[in-house]
């Protein structure tokens, strides 16, 4: 049914709103598709399919000026949702089930998403060092009003490439809004909170990318700088990058 799904509109039905296939044969791809009408997700487990099947579908759907959303869930085999089947995996299900419900109410119109974008970033500076270097850093925390229970969980910002501006800041305050203390750290030093040049830019991520050790030394040192901060639950710490910043958030977790 998976696979059914996907060829229904690869071959140009757009009699309904929109398609979700769990754990559906991906290479099963026609040579010319069709106009895909309806928003696609795609559910699979990363143990199903191989990269190239995911690959190909990737290109086939953009051929065929699909709006498509794909979801792998890591070491899950086929037939996860599948009642009694030896594959199946009672997390991945609710997971992918509770996706699919948002992303089938979204094509409704049931749900609607607008922009988080706080009318104004409310952070606080906050001088640390990096704990190999010395380098003499500053982030920026953003913390949610008294309403909130204490101990509080929190979260990284690693900010892209143009450094610690007020991109990040407005995400931590969005963030506190949520009930998370929120740090945007500083990868570049405190006298390079924004960089304008796109050369530098480059200098920049290219010294830091070529020194995963630099790197994630200035990682640490943001996070153990939130951890010291009064009603942070070290026991419930995440961690988003944008950018060079989701590139910094891949190398720390190696």
């Amino acid at each position: 049914g998976g696979t059914g799904v996907l060829q229904y509109g690869m071959y140009g039905n757009n009699d309904v709103n929109s398609i979700v296939s769990f754990h559906g044969g991906l290479s099963f791809l026609p040579e010319m598709p069709m106009e895909f009408g309806p928003k696609l997700l795609v559910l699979s487990g990363g143990e199903d399919d191989a990269v190239t099947d995911v690959m190909d579908l990737e290109m086939t759907l953009d051929g065929a000026n699909a709006t498509w959303e794909i979801t792998r869930y890591s070491g899950i085999e086929h037939a996860f949702t599948v009642f009694g089947d030896e594959r199946y995996n009672e997390f991945v299900d609710m997971r992918s089930w509770d996706s699919a419900y948002k992303f089938v109410q979204e094509s409704f119109g049931l749900i609607e998403y607008a922009s988080d974008r706080p009318e104004m970033s409310e952070t606080t500076p906050v001088e640390y060092v990096d704990m190999t270097d010395g380098k003499e850093l500053m982030g920026h925390v953003a913390i949610p009003s008294d309403e909130w229970e204490r101990p509080l969980p929190a979260i990284v910002i690693l900010p892209d490439w143009t450094g610690a501006d007020d991109y990040e800041k407005e995400r931590a305050t969005a963030l506190a809004e949520m009930g998370y203390v929120a740090m945007v750290a500083d990868i570049y030093g405190a006298d390079k909170q924004s960089v304008e040049s796109v050369d530098e830019r480059v200098e920049l991520i290219t010294q830091y990318g070529g020194n995963p050790e630099l790197y994630t030394s200035r990682i640490s040192s943001a996070i153990e700088q939130l951890k010291g901060i009064a009603d942070v639950d070290t026991d419930n710490m995440g961690m988003i990058g944008y950018c060079f910043g989701g590139t910094g958030a891949v190398i720390y977790s190696f």
